[in-house]
């Protein structure tokens, strides 16, 4: 690894949590009416309304993460710097008298506040990291109440069909009433899903105020580490 500071300015990167394949059986997507036909749009249109709805509800957790993933890098960056403006510092060594000693308090006050700067900034970067992966489960379970309202809903259509098709004959009135009690079921089953997902929603919502009021605390912190000014006059010689 490169101890050039800027060579700790790379590209944010986002890890996902969970593999793509993996989320698709915790989800139940694979047995999901709603993912199928959702796949089948995409397909059609090149967009992704339930990829977007759920993105809507619970925010872009990918670009959040980059956010973190970047902060971590400055304070790399900060990490990098201070021990290259050490080293810079200790390459003059030989240099001695009332310059040197005024140059090396000056850089050692210039590197006490970038390193003083080092573990807030990692603690914002954690923050934001919280809240990007309090972000990403959100939508996985909001987009998983989601399809489940669609299913459900898609269910109780079939139902309510077969149930009109089967209350034409006198033999099927028994299994008309039955079918029309499991539509009952299902509406009731769908209002406490969007019930979950709202609940979901606050919970997060919630948890992002705590995140923001934290960052923003962090933030407050690195400012407060002043980076001392350069003096504003000449350096006055004893001897001149």
């Amino acid at each position: 690894m490169s101890d050039a500071p800027v060579d700790q300015l790379t590209e944010p990167e986002v890890q996902d949590p969970v593999s793509d394949p993996v989320e698709l059986f915790l989800n139940n997507n694979v047995y999901s009416l709603t993912y199928w036909v959702d796949q089948f749009i995409v397909q059609v249109i090149g967009k992704d309304p339930l990829a977007w709805a759920t993105t809507e509800f619970a925010g872009d957790w990918a670009q959040i993460q980059k956010a973190g993933a970047a902060i971590r890098n400055l304070s790399k960056y900060n990490d990098s710097y201070a021990r290259t403006v050490h080293s810079a510092v200790k390459e003059v060594d030989s240099w001695h008298g009332n310059a040197a000693d005024s140059a090396r308090s000056y850089f050692d006050d210039f590197r006490d506040a970038i390193n003083n700067q080092i573990a807030p900034l990692k603690n914002i970067a954690q923050d934001i990291d919280t809240f990007a992966l309090s972000a990403y489960y959100a939508a996985q379970g909001i987009s998983f109440l989601i399809q489940s309202i669609i299913d459900t809903a898609v269910i109780a259509l079939i139902e309510e069909a077969a149930a009109a098709a089967a209350a034409t004959t006198g033999v099927g009135a028994i299994a008309s009433a039955g079918l029309e009690a499991a539509v009952v079921y299902d509406m009731v089953k769908m209002v406490g899903l969007w019930n979950q997902a709202l609940t979901k929603y606050a919970t997060f919502a919630t948890a992002g105020e705590t995140a923001v009021a934290a960052i923003l605390d962090g933030v407050a912190t690195v400012r407060s580490k002043e980076i001392p000014q350069l003096p504003g006059t000449g350096y006055d010689h004893p001897g001149a």
